[in-house]
């Protein structure tokens, strides 16, 4: 990697607005084994845009429910705190990330893409033992955040990118590391980390690409979530 085109990464990542507050308060709650429900709920509530998402989530046809859920709580107590963490933590990356508007990037094509992916990471963890298939559709969501990191604040490297991959260049990780440096896997990595997201996340999003790299057998837990995604 250039030099100097990987400092200006580190220094542009550094401009990238932190998680929300709600995002690391919940992430602390869900960790302390004495929280509750109601704990957890009343974290969201606090954001009225949060709760709305959740309550339309939990209540869409995804979860096919057979009757109205109106409270945060009620959703936390059906769906897990385990989902309902994931959950948010993914609608808040999506939500830093498409603060301005799109540069070269078809943001629809992304999205079809990530939630494809999500949705294939979900099935094909309960093919490979994966204990938290809520987990795996996240991390399937949030794998290409590097991409929009790229669209949002080097647009102009990246309009290159985009050029060179529309002429015909089909190594798409060669033309992101010879333009800026480095490639969209490491970009997702390093926001996942200034974010303080699980490891989980910050490993899939960095070794979807080449999962054999991160761990040769896939044997363990985050092996497998890496290897799914990769899938």
């Amino acid at each position: 990697m250039k030099k100097t085109l990987v400092s200006r990464l580190i220094d542009t990542i550094d401009t990238v607005p932190p998680m929300p507050l709600v995002v690391e308060s919940m992430l602390s709650v869900a960790d302390d084994p004495g929280s509750s429900a109601a704990d957890l709920a009343s974290i969201i509530s606090e954001d009225t845009g949060l709760t709305a998402k959740v309550l339309g989530l939990v209540n869409s046809s995804f979860y096919g429910f057979t009757r109205q859920v109106t409270t945060v709580t009620e959703s936390v107590i059906i769906l897990g705190f385990e989902t309902i963490v994931n959950l948010v933590v993914g609608m808040s990356v999506a939500k830093t990330m498409e603060a301005g508007e799109s540069h070269v990037l078809d943001r629809q094509r992304f999205w079809q893409h990530s939630l494809g992916a999500a949705a294939s990471a979900r099935i094909l963890s309960n093919m490979v033992d994966y204990p938290n298939p809520e987990e795996a559709f996240i991390a399937g969501m949030m794998h290409d955040v590097g991409k929009l990191f790229f669209d949002e604040y080097l647009p102009d490297e990246y309009a290159t990118v985009v050029s060179r991959l529309h002429a015909g260049e089909r190594r798409e990780l060669h033309a992101e590391r010879d333009v800026l440096g480095a490639d969209h896997t490491v970009a997702g990595g390093m926001l996942f980390r200034k974010w303080r997201l699980p490891r989980l996340y910050q490993m899939a999003a960095r070794h979807h690409h080449a999962p054999l790299r991160f761990e040769p057998r896939l044997g363990s837990q985050t092996g497998r979530l890496v290897g799914t995604v990769y899938l």
